[in-house]
């Protein structure tokens, strides 16, 4: 006799990959204000942890360039300092950010649950911090 057992998830049990219509309800704007509704299509899923991994690493490049600019005011040079900051602040997302949310989605995807918008926001951020850790250790070695 087999035992239905209730598995615990992060994901929606009640709505099933099955159910759903074929009109999309997905917005950029439920994305960044976490309102959105529950995803099942791949490419919603990719863009939304894209979209929160590019506003996470925004977030840290600014700031490493404000630091930057705040420490070296009296350099002679400061107004060149912020531009490699400014360019890895637009290159890093659409290389490191973009495979791999569409690697997470497509293992989201695949699992046919639906996925939430603060998962996604979740995934991105991590994302950002991994990205993060891995530069400032990467430094550290070549010291």
């Amino acid at each position: 006799m087999p035992e239905n057992k209730e598995i615990i998830t992060i994901f929606e049990n009640s709505r099933n990959y099955t159910n759903l219509t074929s009109e999309s309800t997905y917005s950029l704007a439920g994305a960044l204000l976490l309102s959105g509704k529950y995803m099942n299509d791949w490419w919603e899923i990719t863009l939304s942890i894209f979209l929160w991994m590019s506003l996470s690493f925004m977030v840290i490049s600014l700031g490493a360039t404000i630091l930057s600019l705040f420490t070296l005011r009296k350099h002679p040079y400061v107004c060149f300092i912020p531009i490699p900051f400014i360019i890895m602040m637009f290159i890093i997302p659409f290389v490191f950010g973009a495979p791999t949310s569409m690697v997470l989605a497509l293992a989201m995807y695949a699992s046919k649950n639906a996925v939430s918008t603060w998962y996604c926001a979740i995934m991105g951020i991590i994302q950002t911090l991994l990205i993060f850790v891995t530069s400032v250790t990467r430094i550290h070695a070549t010291l």
